[in-house]
C-alpha cells in the first residue's frame, strides 16, 4: 500500500559550518549584542557589513521560512503525484488482467454452444 507524504514531515537540515556549535549560525553573537551604544538605539549591522533594520532581518527571516515550507510543499505535492500515477497505472493493469479472464471465460461458453 502507497502513502501519500505530508509536507510538513519533510525536514531541510542546515549545513553545519566548523566553529559553530549545532543549530547556531555563524556570527550568532552579533545579533546577540547590545543594540544601545551611548543610550541611543543603533541600526543593527549583518555580518557582512550591512546595515540591516529590525523589521528587514524579521521579514528576510520570515520569506526564508516561507520559501522553505513551499519548497517541503512542492517536492510532497511531486512525490504525491507520482504514488498516484503509480497507484493509478497499478489499477489500470488489475483491471485488464480481470476483463482477460471474463474474455476468456466468455470465449470458453462460446465454444460449448
Amino acid at each position: 500500500m502507497l502513502y501519500r507524504k505530508d509536507f510538513n514531515s519533510k525536514v531541510h537540515s542546515s549545513v553545519l559550518l566548523s566553529g559553530t556549535a549545532e543549530g547556531e549560525q555563524p556570527g550568532s553573537d552579533f545579533w546577540k549584542r547590545s543594540m544601545f551604544k551611548d543610550g541611543v538605539k543603533r541600526g543593527r549591522q549583518s555580518p557582512d557589513g550591512c546595515i540591516a533594520t529590525s523589521l528587514g532581518y524579521k521579514l528576510l527571516k520570515t520569506m526564508e521560512q516561507n520559501t522553505n515550507m513551499l519548497h517541503a510543499q512542492l517536492d510532497a505535492q511531486i512525490d504525491n503525484r507520482q504514488l498516484d500515477r503509480e497507484q493509478q497505472k497499478e489499477h489500470t493493469d488489475s483491471l485488464i488482467v480481470a476483463l482477460n479472464k471474463v474474455a476468456d471465460a466468455l470465449a470458453r461458453v462460446a465454444d460449448k454452444m
